[in-house]
């Protein structure tokens, strides 16, 4: 039986979105379970703001950039130091889509 599985990122004793995308590339995690990440608040928040004042996309626009640039972070194997306009923008096109 499928589960869907929220796992929670930002934590504020460390746990980021590059330990979280580690664990779910491990290997190690049941494979019949839908998982999907919550927060990246930080890279959410900077995609949103970019997206709003500097481009300016409007308010869904901008909070679908928002939504992607945490996607980008949590992907990057760095976290969001790892993150690129062009990652983001690969996952903005995939949102859009959806």
């Amino acid at each position: 039986m499928s589960c869907r599985v929220g796992i929670t990122l930002g934590d504020q004793a460390g746990i980021g979105p590059e330990i979280v995308r580690a664990a779910l590339a491990s290997g190690r995690l049941p494979t019949d379970a839908q998982y999907s990440t919550i927060g990246a608040g930080d890279a959410m928040h900077a995609g949103f703001a970019i997206a709003r004042w500097v481009r300016g996309f409007d308010f869904a626009q901008a909070v679908r950039y928002g939504q992607a640039a945490a996607a980008a972070s949590v992907n990057s194997p760095d976290g969001t130091r790892g993150v690129t306009a062009a990652l983001i923008e690969r996952f903005f096109v995939e949102l859009a889509r959806q």
